[in-house]
């Protein structure tokens, strides 16, 4: 059979086809030599547009949701924006480098890239689910809010936000506020580490902190001088989370 034209793999990465087209080429997917490369060729092409600021708002957005949720990922976006940086690499240069990259060479990368289109066949089959929310310190431009999918058992969020204009020597506080602007849950004394390039904080939260529905994550700088005080804001996430 031929392979997949990239329309059909980059709708498939973007959560886009019906459940029978996605189940079909999931199959594909596993059983078809060359169709893996093909897709690790569309994704390369999707977070290469992603770098280059070429998507629309609906594709940023969806690139956001579904291909930059892991740190795995967003690796993966740092490979892209290098050979972004790389102006006068041949196309098929870079998707050689791409393919060749760590994270590409072996059947784990595979496991990585089919990770993102059937979330569903790799449980861990613990009673406790965690769930990942990546928050970047830019909003989607013309969206009022930044869409997060969180599994309905997820009983706790591994979350992290980036931190824009980031101080080594600071200490950061994160609150997440319902619909209503009351406190769900709020954590202080984060200090920054690096993730993939990103400056961000971590913080573990209870899966209940996340009700469905629209809410904010603030991050606020605190005081040096008294840590349990804090600075005016540094950035806020409207969000409108989805539990699924």
């Amino acid at each position: 059979m031929s392979i997949p034209d990239s329309h059909a793999l980059r709708a498939l990465l973007l959560h886009r086809l019906s459940e029978a087209e996605a189940q079909a080429l999931e199959e594909r997917l596993m059983q078809e030599d060359g169709v893996l490369e093909a897709l690790q060729d569309a994704e390369h092409d999707l977070l290469d547009d992603y770098a280059h600021g070429r998507l629309n708002d609906a594709d940023r957005v969806s690139v956001e949701r579904h291909l930059l949720a892991t740190p795995e990922a967003r690796q993966r976006l740092e490979v892209a924006r290098s050979l972004a940086r790389s102006r006068g690499t041949p196309a098929h240069t870079q998707r050689r480098l791409w393919r060749t990259w760590p994270l590409a060479l072996a059947a784990a990368a595979s496991l990585v890239i089919v990770a993102l289109v059937m979330p569903f066949r790799f449980g861990t089959g613990d009673s406790e689910k965690i769930a990942e929310v990546f928050l970047p310190a830019e909003n989607p431009r013309g969206t009022p809010s930044q869409p997060i999918d969180i599994d309905a058992a997820a009983t706790e969020v591994r979350l992290q936000v980036e931190i824009p204009a980031a101080s080594q020597t600071a200490t950061y506080g994160v609150e997440i506020v319902d619909s209503q602007g009351r406190s769900a849950h709020a954590a202080n004394g984060l200090r920054v580490h690096e993730v993939s390039g990103y400056s961000v904080v971590e913080l573990i939260v209870p899966g209940r902190a996340f009700a469905a529905g629209p809410g904010a994550v603030i991050l606020r700088e605190l005081q040096q001088t008294d840590p349990s005080a804090s600075s005016a804001e540094v950035f806020r996430w409207q969000v409108q989370v989805n539990r699924r």
